[in-house]
């Protein structure tokens, strides 16, 4: 799954579309983030994208790139986040391998209590980005502090830490 994110001048994105090698791709577009999913055919070809956003007045941007191939992971891996230590938001990457069916990441307190599940599905194979924004389950902001973010799949789990400042 790749992820990106529009940013704007303020007027708002109204539409976002991808083309995949001319092709239009399905896509998840919340008003500011969208997703979609590389199709399994592609995994590992060359291929170019087209990405055309347009804002609510009009104005239009385009971005085009060629994608080399690329391997899938052999094996799950939790990258260290950034920036870290953080405010407001953090990006924590990870890797997903192709077989590794239902993903969960937490971020857990230092006295090992569960603040926030940033994922609980099956996630594709390839490297994903989960930004987490600093607040717990139920969107209070915590305050300044250690946090451990865990990444478990099945039969897999790896943990690190993290710094929030305010």
């Amino acid at each position: 799954e790749l992820v990106g994110v529009i940013t704007d001048a303020g007027s708002g994105a109204a539409t976002v579309q991808i083309w995949i090698d001319g092709a239009e791709v399905p896509l998840d577009y919340d008003g500011h983030t969208f997703r979609w999913q590389v199709p399994e055919a592609l995994v590992g070809a060359e291929y170019s994208i087209e990405l055309r956003a347009r804002d609510r007045v009009g104005n239009e941007r385009v971005e085009r790139l060629e994608v080399q191939g690329f391997a899938l992971p052999q094996q799950m891996r939790l990258e260290a986040n950034y920036p870290n230590p953080f405010n407001p938001a953090t990006t924590i990457p990870l890797l997903v391998p192709q077989r590794a069916g239902q993903v969960h990441l937490a971020i857990y307190n230092t006295a090992g209590q569960i603040v926030r599940i940033l994922v609980d599905r099956p996630m594709g194979p390839g490297r994903h980005r989960v930004r987490w924004d600093g607040r717990d389950q139920n969107g209070r902001p915590l305050s300044s502090g250690v946090y451990l973010y865990r990444l478990q799949t099945a039969g897999t789990a790896q943990m690190r830490s993290m710094t929030l400042l305010k």
